[in-house]
C-alpha cells in the first residue's frame, strides 16, 4: 500500500539527487573551464554523475521507506530519467538518447586500460 509519506519521501530523495546532480555539475564545469578538458571526459563525467546520484537518491529513498526498498529506489530512479526527460524536452524540443563512443570513448578520455 502506497502512503503520502512514502511518497512524500521519494520526492525528497529525488531533490536530493537533483542537489547532488547540480553540484557534481558545478564541480565538472569548473575542472572543465580550468583544465579545458576534453568532450569525451565532459560525456563520460555527466554519465557517471547521473549514476552517482540515482544511486544515492535509490539508497536514500530505501533508508527512509524501510520496506521494499528495491521497488522504491527502483521508482526513484524512474522518476529521475523522466524529468530528465520532460525537462530535455521542453529546451530542446526533442528526446534525444545517446551512449556512442564505446570502447573509443574511453581510449579517447585516457580511462582504457589494455590487457595482452
Amino acid at each position: 500500500m502506497i502512503t503520502g509519506q512514502k511518497i512524500f519521501s521519494l520526492l525528497k530523495a529525488l531533490a536530493v539527487s537533483y542537489i547532488i546532480t547540480a553540484i557534481l555539475l558545478l564541480i565538472t564545469a569548473f575542472l572543465m573551464y580550468k583544465l579545458g578538458l576534453g568532450d569525451t571526459v565532459i560525456h563520460l563525467s555527466i554519465i557517471i554523475i547521473h549514476g552517482i546520484s540515482v544511486f544515492l537518491g535509490g539508497f536514500l529513498t530505501g533508508k527512509m521507506v524501510k520496506e521494499q526498498k528495491y521497488i522504491w529506489g527502483l521508482m526513484l530512479g524512474v522518476c529521475y530519467v523522466l524529468v530528465i526527460g520532460i525537462v530535455s524536452f521542453i529546451m530542446n524540443g526533442t528526446i534525444h538518447i545517446s551512449v556512442s563512443g564505446g570502447r573509443n570513448a574511453w581510449r579517447n578520455a585516457g580511462l582504457e586500460t589494455s590487457f595482452s
